[in-house]
């Protein structure tokens, strides 16, 4: 079924894409970073970080996503993306995305995971994402990150200074990086996503508060009372 809608949305982008679709290869949950978590050694995503276990399977399986994307999109349209955060995961799938670049000559692109438009509301994210995950927590505990120290993910939209602030904290824990590769990623990004600009996203004030811990812990026991 999996790869029947995989090629499902193949055939619909060579229909219609028509040179008019720019495509990359998202975050962690993109494909790319599929290919390369389905040929670890290690099976605990938490352990990820940086290695080169089935690396050659690895890389043939990239570049034959990269040729299937090149077909339906053209060789113009198609990018390779590398992001930024405390995930060892996401450290592990750039070390593998640069390579490819490096051996299908396909451009890097560097983005800001988004799934929130302003820097305060980071802990509403955790909320919802942690109602979502009930479902497979059973009966574990769980709790709010206590400050935006405690995020693996910083996920609202970055101007391009931001996003080398991030690159320059985190590049020092893996020996895997290039300045100037990671600068001309930042660069080749569309400008619409965001520009060498020293102006920050100005935050504005949350509108949860110190009170959201108190409705996740309310959330959780209503989800686990048996009167549901």
């Amino acid at each position: 079924a999996k790869e029947a809608g995989q090629s499902i949305s193949k055939l619909l982008l060579e229909k219609h894409a028509k040179g008019n679709i720019i495509a990359s290869t998202a975050c962690v949950g993109g494909l790319a970073s599929k290919i390369i978590f389905d040929n670890q050694i290690e099976k605990d995503w938490e352990k990820y970080c940086p290695n080169d276990d089935n690396k050659e399977v690895i890389q043939t399986q990239l570049a034959e996503m990269v040729a299937r994307f090149h077909q339906a999109l053209g060789p113009e349209n198609f990018y390779l993306e590398i992001q930024w955060n405390k995930l060892g995961a996401q450290h592990l799938a750039n070390y593998h995305i640069i390579e490819c670049a490096k051996r299908t000559g396909v451009k890097l692109v560097t983005t800001a995971d988004s799934h929130y438009s302003d820097p305060t509301h980071w802990k509403e994210r955790e909320i919802y994402r942690q109602m979502a995950m009930l479902q497979f927590m059973k009966n574990k505990e769980t709790k709010l990150p206590e400050s935006v120290e405690d995020l693996k993910c910083e996920l609202y939209p970055k101007n391009a200074e931001q996003i080398w602030d991030t690159y320059q904290s985190l590049k020092g824990q893996y020996n895997i990086y290039d300045d100037q590769l990671v600068k001309e990623s930042i660069e080749r990004t569309p400008r619409r996503s965001f520009s060498w600009s020293k102006t920050p996203i100005r935050p504005q004030p949350s509108r949860m508060g110190s009170s959201s811990t108190g409705i996740l812990s309310r959330i959780w026991m209503a989800w686990r009372s048996p009167f549901l």
